[in-house]
């Protein structure tokens, strides 16, 4: 009896050793576990810093795109202030003449009012003051802006309007032999609510008429067809804005060869 007794009290502390073992080992594994997840880089939540860097990156897009738009748009100007002056400058010696159309080259300060002779309702039966002025210029050529007043006085008579127009060029060579003449085409008219008169609704007959008075008086005819877009009109549907004359410039300085 005895001896069966330390026997199961051998076989109890074995278990006690194998069930502390046990428990030692798990403990062993639970801080082998924790120190790895220690050791291992971490998965962090970055959604909210995502957003945020998304966030800047935007910001900072919009303020390079603004900045970049800004300095194109200086661009341009130095560019359209440049060429301005270049047209300016080839204008030189040169004289507009006209009616208050033409005019806006001196009211816009396009040119100088010096290359400027043009008077607000004069025609091609009145010039006389203008013809006195650009004959003490002496310009080494004239550009003719006439006949917009003048197709509401033939009533329709594009032939009067040709014979008209003749008259004014040899009266303009005999006082200007050495100059240059160039002659512009007229614009359309946008609309006739100022105008009120219906022989402005087609200006393409007295262009013609003009074109071919050129040709026969041996001048040069600049064509406008096209120039004037519906935005380049004045709120009257037939004088211009500002920004329409330097491309008027333009025009006709590169297609006189200036």
């Amino acid at each position: 009896m005895e001896g069966r007794k330390r026997t199961g009290g051998k076989a109890g502390i074995k278990r006690k050793y194998q069930v502390l073992t046990v428990f030692v080992l798990l403990g062993i594994l639970a801080l082998l576990g924790m120190g790895i997840r220690l050791l291992l880089p971490q998965k962090e939540d970055v959604s909210e810093g995502r957003k945020l860097l998304q966030k800047l990156e935007k910001r900072d897009l919009l303020k390079t795109e603004d900045a970049v738009r800004k300095v194109r748009q200086e661009q341009l100007q130095e560019e359209g202030a440049a060429a301005q002056r270049d047209y300016r400058e080839a204008f030189s010696g040169c004289v507009i003449m006209g009616d208050s159309v033409a005019s806006g080259f001196s009211t816009y300060n396009v040119l100088d009012s010096t290359n400027v002779v043009a008077e607000v309702g004069t025609g091609l039966t009145s010039y006389d003051k203008q013809l006195e002025t650009v004959t003490e210029l002496k310009p080494r050529c004239v550009f003719l802006y006439y006949g917009f007043n003048d197709v509401g006085h033939v009533h329709g008579d594009v032939e009067l309007f040709r014979q008209e127009y003749a008259d004014f060029i040899i009266q303009l060579r005999q006082a200007l032999p050495e100059s240059e003449i160039f002659v512009n085409g007229l614009f359309p008219v946008l609309s006739l609510d100022v105008v009120e008169n219906e022989a402005y609704k087609d200006l393409q007959p007295y262009n013609e008429a003009i074109r071919s008075m050129c040709k026969e008086q041996g001048v040069s005819f600049l064509d406008n067809e096209g120039l004037a877009q519906e935005t380049d009109y004045a709120e009257d549907g037939y004088h211009f804005e500002i920004e329409f004359y330097p491309k008027w410039l333009q025009q006709m300085v590169e297609g006189a060869g200036l």
